[in-house]
């Protein structure tokens, strides 16, 4: 899959043997950087199938040490915010300064705030919480190359469609959208139409 040998390394020590299916499908057009509007429930294996894209462009541009904002993932709960950053940690484990940043209410604005003014790489993110970032401009995403979507459809549910229209217009126009849905619904398809472009579609059975 052209994954680095630092990734294939953390990969071995978590026990990962073989690609699931959407990890498969997914990982090699993440990594053309084409647009991906992808259908695929909790437990298989999503997480990966964007992350160590991610991952391995990081590897890739990483230059003089620099920390660079190049990601956002834009998730529905805490508490999925907080999983996807410790797959970051674990995923990266053999690689050199990766930092992230779990960014959801509950949790002081200000350390928040200190962290990003120190640097980041990978931003996890609340839509609530982003936007008053946001308005406080105390973020700044112009340099996020990457944008990845999960549960969608959650979000879509909770009412988080205006948050999500305000906050992609803040990335450069320079990017990769990664839509991950456990459901194709037409809210779904709607969203995506507005904001992909020619997107390969992935599917993967229930």
């Amino acid at each position: 899959m052209n994954l680095d040998e630092k990734i294939i390394s953390a990969l071995k020590d978590l026990n990962y043997e073989e690609a699931t299916e959407i990890q498969k499908k997914a990982i090699p057009v993440a990594l053309k950087k084409r647009d991906i509007l992808a259908a695929a429930q909790s437990g298989t294996g999503k997480t990966a199938a964007f992350l160590l894209p991610i991952l391995t462009e990081l590897l890739e541009k990483k230059q003089e040490n620099k920390t660079i904002l190049r990601a956002l993932i834009l998730v529905p709960t805490r508490e999925l915010a907080t999983q996807i950053s410790k797959a970051v940690e674990d995923f990266s484990k053999y690689m050199d300064n990766i930092s992230s940043i779990a960014m959801v209410g509950g949790v002081s604005k200000k350390e928040q705030e200190k962290k990003i003014i120190k640097g980041i790489d990978i931003l996890v993110a609340t839509s609530g919480r982003l936007m008053e970032h946001l308005k406080e401009k105390t973020v700044d995403l112009s340099s996020v190359t990457t944008v990845v979507i999960d549960e969608v459809d959650t979000l879509l549910d909770m009412g988080f469609l205006e948050d999500i229209e305000k906050i992609l217009p803040h990335v450069g126009p320079k990017r990769q959208i990664m839509m991950f849905s456990a459901t194709m619904n037409q809210n779904v398809k709607k969203l995506a139409k507005e904001f992909l472009t020619d997107p390969v579609v992935i599917e993967v059975a229930k």
